[in-house]
């Protein structure tokens, strides 16, 4: 008997309790989702240290003007100190990393963020957004790149990330080979990365490999069981890197963002990826749709459905507001489409 309520594959791990470890499934998070509420415990297998450090990565970037580099925030443990001392920032960079980590997991929603001015320790920050989840941790908000826009803030139920994230998790529990490991090449605080490099592990019981603070040949480390997670333009430099070398078999690619070029495509599954899965969509709207075929149109995910008044809006399970895609739109039929290049 099939014990994947998923259909097909291999069976669900089991926890060590016995129960398994398969993602919520859709009709659950759907209901989740329209009653707008969502148990805290979602928050309770995402690693908070690596997203916070993250997110303060970005931020001290921005205070430097230049990118930090792997080495410098690679050795920050939780008894660094957000101070000129510690991860070098003056007081007003402090109450800039202050903010955003505020504004990412919402904690002015509990008064968490004031706890924040008067703690200093990496550590203490991590003590801080963890109660705030804990009562509070329905939204996240994430920034978009500021390319070619300005940056802007966006912000998401956990629900539906949660929703799209078991969505591809089930699709990943279908294959033959097992995903034993996630090799991260996004960020976590980046709508991707949070999704499949921050919620995917725990839910699948897979190890994490953070590949930015790996060296510039990282993708031919890769072995069978890996899901690598990554932009059109970290899978170009990877594939520039790799040479005339392969990619080792059962690997499996997850590209995400804008309408990826076939050629790109091809070029990676050529290189001996098994299977690429290619999600579309935004910052604002995280995944609207997905396929694993170069030439084939996107599917949409299951949350999302066509706007029949407007086809070029799209609206979400259980919300009445549509929102613009991030380009035309070709439908083939009410749930397939193909970007319309600019």
């Amino acid at each position: 008997m099939d014990t994947n309520p998923f259909g097909g594959g291999a069976s669900p791990k089991m926890s060590q309790s016995g129960a398994p470890t398969a993602p919520t499934q859709h009709g659950d998070a759907i209901g989740m989702l329209s009653k707008g509420f969502l148990a805290p415990s979602t928050w309770s297998g995402v690693d908070l240290q690596r997203v916070l450090i993250s997110l303060l990565v970005e931020e001290l970037g921005r205070i430097r003007r230049q990118a930090v580099p792997p080495q410098e925030w690679a050795a920050w443990t939780k008894n660094i100190a957000i101070d000129d001392n510690g991860v070098g920032v003056d007081r007003q960079g402090r109450r800039d990393m202050s903010a955003r980590v505020s504004e990412f997991f919402h904690l002015h929603e509990t008064g968490a963020e004031q706890h924040l001015k008067a703690r200093r320790r990496l550590g203490d920050w991590i003590e801080v957004a963890k109660a705030s989840l804990e009562s509070c941790g329905e939204r996240v908000t994430f920034q978009t790149s500021g390319e070619p826009e300005p940056i802007t803030s966006v912000t998401h139920k956990m629900a539906g990330l949660v929703l799209e994230a078991d969505f591809f998790i089930g699709e990943l529990m279908k294959q033959s080979n097992w995903p034993e490991r996630i090799v991260a090449r996004a960020s976590p605080h980046q709508v991707y990365g949070f999704l499949f490099t921050a919620l995917g592990p725990s839910r699948l019981d897979a190890d994490l490999w953070d590949t930015r603070l790996a060296g510039p040949s990282w993708l031919g480390q890769c072995r069978a069981g890996d899901v690598v997670v990554g932009t059109a333009d970290q899978w170009e430099m990877g594939l520039h890197c790799l040479g005339e070398a392969r990619i080792d078999g059962g690997v499996t690619g997850v590209i995400s963002g804008a309408a990826t070029s076939s050629c790109l495509s091809r070029k990676l599954l050529s290189a001996g990826l098994e299977r690429l899965i290619e999600v579309y969509g935004s910052s604002q709207t995280a995944g609207l749709g997905w396929r694993d075929e170069p030439e084939a149109p996107f599917q949409l995910l299951p949350r999302w459905r066509r706007c029949e008044e407007n086809p070029q809006r799209l609206l979400k399970a259980a919300c009445a507001a549509a929102v613009g895609a991030p380009e035309p739109l070709e439908w083939l039929d009410a749930r397939r489409f193909r970007p319309i290049r600019k």
